[in-house]
């Protein structure tokens, strides 16, 4: 576990806990405050010990409606960060790495795409795919915990995928800077473009300039870079 992802899960923490203890002071119709509380708490959880699971999202990118009301608050908090992130620091929608494996961010339909596309792959755990991507083109999704290289239990199996599919791909996270980065490296090692994690990220920045890999993303891209299957 790296350090971003122990003050993320930290810093979570005391949302929750400021929420909870608004509520049982005020009482009231402050009781609603225990919702967020409830939410930003299981997310402290998620990326201090459980991962990616806490979001309940499966493979095919689906989620329950339950899972979707628990997180409803962290998923507005998270969107309003995005859009000021895109607002505050404009990036491309996508940037084409190498021929056919394009690298980006969470986009809201399939007119977004770049042309061609025969794979999308999500890596967010914490939004939805809309539904005419998913619906049009072959679709995986490996949940990711924002900011972290906590991965799912199907990265290898996706990775292997996308690895012998050798399709035209969309990859993608929230921004396209962390998680879908740590998966393109991976198949640039696979594919003999990049001998390890450090020149594959030299690679993706040429292209996609704002892209940072941690640590943690660093040691899951030299597992899983140079593993076959």
């Amino acid at each position: 576990m790296g350090r971003a992802t122990i003050i993320i899960g930290l810093l979570y923490a005391m949302a929750g806990l400021a929420f909870l203890t608004m509520a049982l002071a005020y009482k009231g119709y402050f009781l609603l405050l225990l919702w967020p509380a409830a939410g930003f708490l299981i997310l402290s959880a998620g990326y201090l010990y459980f991962g990616p699971v806490v979001y309940f999202k499966a493979p095919d990118g689906q989620q329950k409606l339950w899972a979707r009301i628990i997180h409803f608050p962290g998923f507005l908090f998270n969107r309003i960060t995005w859009k000021i992130g895109r607002l505050t620091k404009p990036d491309d929608l996508w940037n084409e790495i190498v021929p056919d494996v394009f690298l980006g961010r969470k986009l809201t339909g399939k007119s977004q795409l770049p042309d061609n596309i025969a794979l999308v792959i999500d890596l967010t755990a914490e939004y939805l795919e809309p539904e005419d991507i998913k619906t049009s083109v072959d679709y995986k999704c490996v949940p990711t915990l924002d900011g972290t290289a906590m991965i799912s239990d199907n990265f290898a199996e996706v990775l292997d995928y996308a690895a012998n599919k050798q399709a035209v791909t969309y990859i993608h996270c929230a921004v396209g800077h962390g998680r879908a980065a740590m998966f393109v490296a991976c198949l640039l090692i696979r594919s003999g473009i990049c001998s390890d994690a450090e020149e594959a990220e030299r690679l993706i920045k040429t292209k996609r300039p704002r892209v940072h890999l941690r640590p943690a993303h660093k040691k899951v891209i030299d597992f899983h870079g140079s593993s076959q299957g």
